[in-house]
């Protein structure tokens, strides 16, 4: 393929370094490329490794004629080239290449932007106004195509994330090149070295650093500072560690060539911005298996996840603090923890994965088609953001189809970057002859969309929506049953004649619409034996999922704590066969015995539901004392961290997804002994299992908890092991996503 890089200019910097890596790895894999600068400045370190790639320079100014001269240059340059696609990185860049899309034929157009801020309102402006010209807008981090869309330089849904990437072959863990390279840098000698790398200008914040270094070196002497960069604060910053009396335990590298070893004789590196696009050091750091401590600006938040410490902008005390704790880990609380740093780094921003990304926008995967169709747009929103996100960042145009949309709801789906459209499968209509005319309905719009393939998600899209594909001769279709519903849920009383039919016509269309699906996805293997083995269904394929997962970034890890309280937390509708009854009177009996005991309920009280728990009924437990009711709340992680133990005794699940976001979390598991609950426990290890119905049993664990409050923090730790090992929301999603193009 032929790939024109086109930058604003090709001086020190993160984004000019991340452009000349991908030319490297782009040749290295045997593409055609060119990379053009408008500006002459160039650095040297900044510079592609193979010298044998060709680089023009448009030498473009300020001057209005050199603007114009640069302009028709590079339209020549592309004519001759002649390349696939175009991809062009920074504003000024941006801009040309666009404007050049005016008079010169481009296949593809590809626009980088490399920050958040990229200039004020005009260039935001301008950025708006020639959007039409550019096939796909891109930045770096979720952070700044957030900023991007709030001063309106993007509408949403126009720009997506892609990481900056790192050499991780480059960026490794090397303990010999400490005590070599020790020898030619001072002060450090047996000193616990703190680094940090950047230009020496004012977004770097480096009086900041310096007055936390001050504080952390009063307390412990035997550390130092070592700063690499050059820049147009150097002598002020140097005049300012005289100020604090820390000049002696600072040293300023200047310019270096060797920051993969620099960070190898790094105890902590340490970033002190109040502003960043996505910084590439930390991740070098982290790939370095360095302790990290950065403030949150930026996309910095995305790059460490849950493996640095992150601290607020312009805060000396909270960064000096950072870096005193920081200093209180053991080698095996670093060896650990830089382990992880770099696992993380290889996962999502090694250089090879975010060039295989580019590489398939470049050919124009984008417009591969899915269609996800659940039943409501409640439902997408909680359970199918990360796939939708994840998709679309592979290239995928995605269609969510559900019913329930509003203006509001359609926005948030357009702002992944996907499209809303409306069906009319209502989840509680029994009326049949409703749900065929939805069928050729549905056909109707597949048609039209014309999808690649189509995902159907829960027990009526399984069943009409597949039948729909069908239908409208979608060559691929997969269907996800998360759960089996009401009908085959046990109950503490005798369900009627009514719900023996309905489960009885539900198996008679699953028996229709199944075998209709090119692969069946379950969450638990019991649903896929009671559902299919038990009714005879035959199937092409069949695959167990184990959970959906769940954002471990956003469901943040913080060690559990031992406490004398031990507290307890219900989270979901206040149904029967969830195990709403159970749960409060086990906090009743334990109430008695451990009156101090929290217990917490959020949720809804879902009155169309006949097994709901009425408000008379909670509010008898409300008045008693026995619980705290919260109902419907949008912050739930918030309310999860400030208590110990997750309770959720249920009749039957796919695998519950607030589990799972609890354990992520640290939280010990107290959970029913039935499918999909037994998935996320292992008994004894990260928490109980209980017997069905059983308020009795769940009490006596409760209160084993209570009484033994260190199980809350081994099992805690436990829990998000487990998480990680099994419902990383990104692995799973990368599997679904290589089931669907299989």
């Amino acid at each position: 393929m032929k790939i024109l890089l086109l930058i604003t200019g090709l001086g020190i910097g993160g984004a000019e370094k991340q452009v000349c890596d991908l030319v490297d790895k782009f040749v290295q894999l045997g593409h055609q490329v060119k990379l053009i600068s408008l500006s002459k400045a160039f650095s040297e370190q900044t510079l592609p490794k193979n010298n044998q790639i060709e680089i023009s320079y448009l030498n473009m100014t300020k001057d209005p004629l050199s603007l114009v001269r640069a302009y028709f240059q590079l339209r020549n340059e592309i004519k001759a080239f002649k390349p696939d696609v175009i991809h062009s990185h920074m504003f000024h860049a941006n801009l040309m290449a666009r404007l050049i899309r005016l008079s010169t034929k481009v296949d593809r157009l590809i626009c980088t932007a490399h920050s958040k801020n990229e200039g004020g309102a005009l260039r935001m402006s301008l950025y708006r106004f020639t959007n039409f010209l550019s096939d796909l807008n891109t930045n770096v981090s979720q952070d700044a195509v957030n900023a991007f869309i709030e001063k309106k330089a993007v509408k949403k849904g126009q720009m997506i994330t892609i990481e900056n990437g790192i050499d991780t072959s480059l960026f490794k863990k090397d303990n010999t090149i400490r005590e070599n390279i020790q020898l030619s840098l001072s002060p450090i000698k047996n000193d616990y070295v703190f680094l940090a790398i950047g230009r020496l200008t004012d977004p770097k914040d480096y009086p900041n650093l310096l007055k936390a270094f001050s504080i952390v070196n009063k307390q412990k002497p035997n550390t130092c500072l070592l700063i690499a960069g050059i820049g147009e604060l150097e002598q002020e910053l140097k005049q300012y560690t005289v100020q604090l009396g820390i000049s002696e335990k600072v040293s300023f590298l200047g310019l270096r060539r060797d920051i993969n070893q620099l960070m190898n004789i790094a105890d902590t590196y340490v970033m002190s911005s109040h502003f960043e696009g996505l910084p590439l050091v930390i991740g070098e750091a982290m790939a370095t298996e360095n302790v990290v401590i950065a403030t949150d600006c930026g996309g910095t938040r995305e790059v460490i996840g849950d493996n640095g410490f992150l601290v607020p902008i312009r805060n000396s005390e909270a960064l000096a603090n950072a870096m005193l704790q920081s200093m209180d880990l053991t080698e095996k609380e670093r060896s650990i923890l830089g382990k992880k740093s770099r696992e993380h780094i290889l996962k999502y921003y090694s250089l090879d994965a975010v060039v295989n990304k580019w590489l398939v926008l470049y050919q124009k995967k984008m417009k591969k088609k899915i269609a996800i169709i659940v039943n409501e747009v409640s439902t997408l929103l909680h359970f199918r953001k990360e796939l939708v996100l994840d998709l679309v960042k592979e290239g995928y145009e995605v269609f969510c189809l559900a019913e329930g949309y509003e203006a509001s709801t359609k926005e948030i789906i357009v702002s992944w970057g996907a499209k809303p459209v409306e069906h009319n499968l209502k989840r509680s209509n029994l009326n049949p002859l409703a749900d065929i005319i939805e069928v050729f309905k549905l056909r109707k719009a597949l048609k039209e969309i014309a999808p690649d393939i189509v995902l159907t998600c829960f027990v009526k899209p399984v069943i009409f929506a597949s039948l729909a594909a069908k239908l409208a001769g979608i060559k691929k279709r997969v269907g996800m049953i998360e759960g089996l519903g009401y009908a085959f849920t046990p109950s503490t009383e005798k369900k009627g004649l009514k719900a023996k039919i309905i489960k009885f016509l539900q198996i008679q269309l699953y028996k229709i619409a199944l075998p209709t699906l090119d692969k069946v996805l379950f969450l638990n293997p019991d649903d896929q034996r009671d559902l299919l083995i038990e009714n005879n269904i035959k199937v092409k394929s069949t695959e167990i999922l184990g959970g959906i997962g769940v954002n471990l970034n956003y469901y943040r890890y913080s060690e559990p704590k031992i406490k004398n309280d031990v507290s307890f937390i219900f989270l979901g509708r206040l149904l029967r066969e969830k195990g709403i009854f159970e749960f409060l009177e086990a906090a009743k009996v334990v109430k008695k015995e451990k009156p101090n005991t929290q217990f917490l309920v959020l949720g809804q009280i879902d009155k169309q539901n006949p097994t709901a728990m009425s408000e008379e009924k909670l509010q008898e437990y409300i008045d008693a004392n026995i619980i705290e009711y919260l109902g419907y709340v949008k912050n739930v992680p918030d309310y999860i961290e400030k208590t110990d133990v997750f309770v959720l005794p249920s009749y039957r699940e796919g695998v519950p997804k607030s589990t799972q976001e609890a354990m992520a979390m640290g939280k010990v598991i107290l959970t029913t002994d039935v499918p999909g609950c037994r998935e996320t426990v292992v008994d004894g290890v990260n928490g109980f299992l209980v017997p069905l119905f059983s308020a009795e049993k769940l009490a006596e664990k409760m209160l084993e908890l209570i009484n033994k409050p260190i199980l809350v923090r081994t099992m805690g730790i436990e829990s998000r092991r487990i998480a990680e090992e099994k419902f990383d929301v990104r692995k799973v999603n990368k599997r679904i996503i290589s089931i669907l193009e299989e």
